[in-house]
């Protein structure tokens, strides 16, 4: 009886090792195609780092002629606020001088005619 039973365990143990070597080696199989994923990921995520990289510097250089714009902008609206205010004063200066040349020739003919009569 214990031959017997140590046959089936020879057998049970032949079994179960031939289960464990198919098994470990579909778990070699399996970590190899698991690295050459990981290998794929890592060339795509280094691809998409290059591009990201890229699209960063040119999002910069657009921000800097964006500045450069609003500035020139700025300097351009303070010119013409300058000039605006020049062509206010000179239009403004002759017409006060107008208005008071009148305003101090009818007063002196208005004293002319007072001291007339």
């Amino acid at each position: 009886m214990t031959v017997i039973f140590a046959v089936i365990m020879t057998g049970v143990s032949l079994v179960l090792a031939v289960v464990i070597t198919i098994t470990l080696y579909r778990l070699l199989k399996i970590t190899k195609k698991l690295q050459s994923a990981l290998k794929v990921l890592a060339d795509e995520q280094s691809n998409l780092v290059d591009q990201f990289s890229s699209v960063i510097e040119k999002t910069s250089a657009d921000i800097q002629r964006y500045e450069m714009v609003v500035k020139s902008t700025q300097v351009v609206q303070k010119n013409l606020e300058n000039t605006s205010n020049i062509v206010k004063n000179s239009l403004q200066e002759p017409t006060i001088k107008a208005k008071a040349a009148k305003s101090g020739i009818s007063a002196g003919l208005k004293t002319f005619k007072e001291r007339r009569k």
